[in-house]
């Protein structure tokens, strides 16, 4: 990804040392609103098709290479994995919050009518 000038994103954490406290917050903002663009394009992913290149990209991380090709299979391996375990999380909790909507609410407790006796 480049900014500004062609700058590369890749090469900014090198170079954040070196920048004014100014200058790296701003880099920052950038690297976080493109993993937020990047989060929400997976977020539109579907798991079922996901689910059926997980083993491409399984075996295709488990053969080393000192390519970028092997790079972006164990990136997209591990995306799809963080996707269903993101489902799987928000499934689990979807099941809880309902278990507790189903369950039958308590009565209040009421005082006990008691009388002052002096």
């Amino acid at each position: 990804m480049e900014i500004a000038g062609g700058f590369s994103l890749t090469l900014l954490p090198h170079f954040l040392y070196y920048l004014s406290k100014d200058l790296r917050k701003e880099l920052i903002t950038v690297f976080e609103s493109a993993l937020d663009k990047m989060a929400e394009n997976i977020l539109n992913l579907d798991e079922a098709s996901l689910a059926s290149l997980w083993e491409k990209y399984k075996t295709r991380m488990e053969h080393f290479e000192t390519t970028k090709e092997w790079e972006k299979s164990v990136i997209i391996f591990f995306i799809i994995n963080a996707v269903r375990v993101k489902n799987h999380i928000f499934n689990e909790n979807m099941l809880e919050l309902q278990k507790k909507h189903d369950k039958p609410q308590k009565p209040p407790k009421k005082r006990p009518d008691l009388k002052l006796v002096k």
